[in-house]
């Protein structure tokens, strides 16, 4: 009778460690891909934020860029020699002359 309780005994002992190291194993694979689950979430938040502070960038620029430009007209008279740019100044003063 001994001999079948230990046996039963180390059976079961046996059946035991398999489960456990089953369990184990199992942890150990759910961890493996928890963690890099993570780590690809944690990757992709780090490119979603350099893609859209790449993106406020050049907003900004073309923002400034668009706000520092000079009109039209004072590009257009600045690229002019300087006895044209004077000369809707002298046409003003012909008129005035006119007038009286």
């Amino acid at each position: 009778m001994q001999d079948t309780e230990q046996m039963t005994d180390q059976l079961m002992t046996d059946l035991e460690h398999i489960v456990q190291r089953g369990r184990d194993e199992a942890d150990h694979i759910l961890t493996v891909l928890a963690d890099s689950a993570r780590s690809t979430n944690r990757n992709q938040r780090i490119a979603a934020g350099v893609v859209l502070a790449s993106l406020a960038l050049g907003v900004g620029i073309l923002v400034y860029r668009q706000r520092s430009r000079k009109p039209f007209i004072a590009r257009l008279q600045n690229s002019l020699p300087g006895s044209l740019r004077d000369l809707p100044g002298d046409v003003r003063d012909l008129a005035r002359k006119a007038v009286r």
